[in-house]
């Protein structure tokens, strides 16, 4: 075992993959249908994830995770916003309808906020923080590190959100591509304020937020839909509403890349961080 750890250690490129096997590869085989469970689960891997990461770049990360969390959220509240007002408009369109209450719906609250911050965690780490540090550690000596890893990370991010998803009509690939590249967009600012405050637990809380607040309405409200599909890719009414938010979404993203770009990306010293991460 610790020629295994060893061989890690000295191999990042190696232990990124294989946590994304880790990773991936739980959530498609063994993810749990109920949403406490599902967020147990998370947590599980999550720490799994930080097993990883120690491995890539040791305690490092976890000793930068203070002070920054306000800031990150400052940045990202635009996309924080824009999820809070679609939540309050579905919750109208929920009261309009008079749409009944889900059976012990504070309760579900409660677990949807546990689930989300366990997602968050567990994405953060490994979508973020290992893709991260697993380049920069294993191509240190090369500039295009940084630009490399947010492309090839926020791809994958992206794509890992609609893996194995069926799209054998029009509506359900536009669905799926319309989602990969929000999700891109997602990541792409996410990893921009983790190579400013290398804090992976404050981007945790702000994905955390993003991914609770669209959720709560059908969390409270038994709501219809005609969706066919799994997931973030749909057809029908409810994939071409999909589709509407996920273009409204990566229109914001787009904004925030543009001020992260200005106020962010300028002031970072890539050549010092990749001597120093």
């Amino acid at each position: 075992m610790t020629k295994v750890l060893t061989f890690l250690r000295k191999k990042p490129l190696i232990t990124l993959i294989i946590a994304q096997l880790v990773g991936v590869g739980g959530i498609k085989l063994m993810d749990p249908d109920d949403i406490f469970a599902a967020g147990v689960f998370r947590y599980i891997l999550a720490f799994a994830m930080c097993m990883f990461l120690y491995l890539i770049s040791e305690e490092k990360t976890f000793k930068s995770c203070e002070k920054t969390t306000g800031y990150i959220l400052k940045y990202l509240l635009g996309i924080i916003i824009f999820a809070g007002i679609l939540a309050v408009l579905a919750a109208v369109v929920a009261v309009y309808q008079k749409a009944p209450l889900v059976e012990g719906w504070y309760i579900k609250i409660i677990s949807l906020a546990f689930a989300c911050l366990g997602v968050g965690l567990f994405e953060e780490l490994a979508f973020r923080a290992i893709i991260c540090d697993g380049f920069i550690y294993a191509f240190r000596d090369k500039k295009w590190v940084f630009a490399v890893s947010a492309v090839l990370g926020s791809l994958f991010f992206g794509y890992v959100h609609v893996m194995g998803a069926d799209i054998s009509d029009s509506l359900l690939l536009t669905s799926a591509v319309t989602k990969t590249i929000s999700a891109g967009l997602w990541g792409v600012c996410l990893v921009i304020l983790y190579w400013k405050t290398r804090n992976v637990w404050g981007c945790a809380i702000a994905h955390a937020i993003y991914d609770f607040l669209p959720l709560l309405c059908n969390t409270i409200f038994v709501m219809e839909n005609d969706n066919i599909g799994t997931g973030y890719v749909q057809t029908g009414f409810a994939g071409k509403t999909a589709i509407v938010f996920y273009s409204l979404e990566s229109v914001v993203l787009v904004v925030i890349l543009i001020v992260l770009w200005k106020k962010v990306v300028k002031t970072i010293n890539f050549d010092e961080m990749r001597s120093n991460w």
